[in-house]
């Protein structure tokens, strides 16, 4: 399998990572969180990417997806939410995420919990998927490359996403750690595995500090080749 790993500010803290380090441990790919939609871009996002870049590991972008009802908050938008992608993962001129080399962009789908949907307003199941749906679609657009779709099975339970099969356009990464991790319906199998969910991977910081990071994987090499082809 691949080894690789998905990286914030929150694992950074505002400190250089050791790419280098991070390359010779076996990490060869890296999804970088590009921000929380338009709350705000991710502080670290461009220079990990640049760092990571350079030390020879593959770079893809991720944004944490907000599904509420748009209401009185347009930014929320999937259109507007995909723009703020876009304008977080440009980094001197090039947009990562969008060029062969570069794994594509992803679409981090977590939140709301189904007991919050609620209280943001989320009402219907169809409703959450459809908006999912639409940001997955906008992304798509903006980068020329079907995104992948980042869940795990509580989130996609509470939307009911098995039974919807336009989603299967888009590859899944799944979020989950079992041993032997079962696909998230529509899905017959996953394309990135985020196999930890902090517990044992860690981040090798130039200070020395050592703080959790997830660990995700890949099949195998025709899979990880075919993720940096650029296929719309």
């Amino acid at each position: 399998m691949i080894r690789g790993r998905d990286y914030s500010v929150v694992q950074s803290g505002g400190h250089p990572i050791d790419w280098a380090a991070e390359a010779g441990s076996g990490v060869r790919f890296a999804y970088l969180r590009c921000g929380v939609v338009n709350d705000g871009p991710d502080i670290d996002f461009a220079r990990n990417a640049t760092g990571a870049i350079a030390a020879g590991i593959a770079v893809g972008p991720y944004e944490f997806y907000y599904d509420i009802a748009v209401g009185d908050n347009p930014s929320r938008a999937p259109e507007a939410q995909a723009d703020a992608l876009v304008k977080a993962a440009t980094v001197d001129g090039v947009l990562i995420g969008s060029l062969a080399g570069h794994l594509p962009p992803a679409d981090d789908l977590e939140w709301p919990v189904e007991s919050d949907r609620p209280k943001w307003g989320i009402t219907s199941s169809v409703d959450a998927r459809n908006h999912a749906l639409a940001s997955l679609q906008a992304i798509r657009a903006r980068f020329n490359r079907r995104p992948l779709a980042y869940t795990y099975p509580n989130y996609a339970a509470g939307i009911q996403l098995a039974g919807d099969l336009r989603f299967l356009d888009y590859p899944l990464w799944l979020a989950s750690y079992a041993l032997t991790p079962q696909p998230i319906k529509p899905w017959a199998g996953w394309t990135v595995w985020q196999t930890s969910g902090g517990t044992v991977e860690f981040c090798k910081l130039l200070n020395g500090n050592r703080v959790p990071v997830d660990g995700d994987v890949i099949a195998d090499e025709a899979s990880f080749a075919q993720l940096l082809a650029v296929t719309s």
